[in-house]
């Protein structure tokens, strides 16, 4: 017949009595009940459960307004931040195979391909400004003017 043995387990300060079964092996050798693996409780805490319920609130959704192109009222120069993401984009197209709009002979950074797509305003990307939460505005990449075109008129 197996030997019980009661022992106290201490979690969240709240003492509860355990039985451990103590069984004898095949051997006829009783085994020291400190030799045995470590038995863990895990209780649930009635007081850490929360008391308000929770009720499902769906998210509102805005419509998104886009504004005419004659009533745009940002300007039609692209950011260095905007065209250094349309490259990037352009270039990672053109590396998962897409195709190019522009004539690019020995090329083969796509990065380059990209910019002279841009250059050459054959580029087939449009961006996307945001005025407000849910007001935007979008440009085609070829009509816009961009930062490096500007730079080099300063220069002439």
């Amino acid at each position: 017949m197996p030997r019980k043995k009661t022992t106290e387990v201490k979690e969240d300060h709240d003492k509860k009595n355990v039985e451990l079964d103590y069984v004898d092996d095949d051997d006829g050798e009783d085994e020291d009940i400190d030799t045995l693996p470590a038995l863990s409780v895990i209780m649930p805490n009635p007081n850490t459960y929360p008391t308000k319920k929770y009720k499902f609130e769906p998210t509102v959704v805005q419509e998104e307004i886009i504004i005419a192109p004659d009533d745009r009222i940002t300007s039609e120069v692209m950011t260095s931040f905007e065209r250094a993401n349309v490259i990037a984009v352009r270039a990672k197209q053109l590396e998962d195979g897409g195709h190019a709009f522009i004539d690019i002979g020995n090329m083969t950074d796509y990065e380059k391909i990209a910019e002279k797509e841009i250059d050459e305003h054959r580029c087939p990307l449009s961006i996307k400004r945001h005025i407000t939460d849910n007001i935007f505005e979008i440009w085609n990449v070829n009509d816009m003017a961009s930062n490096a075109i500007i730079d080099n008129f300063d220069t002439i």
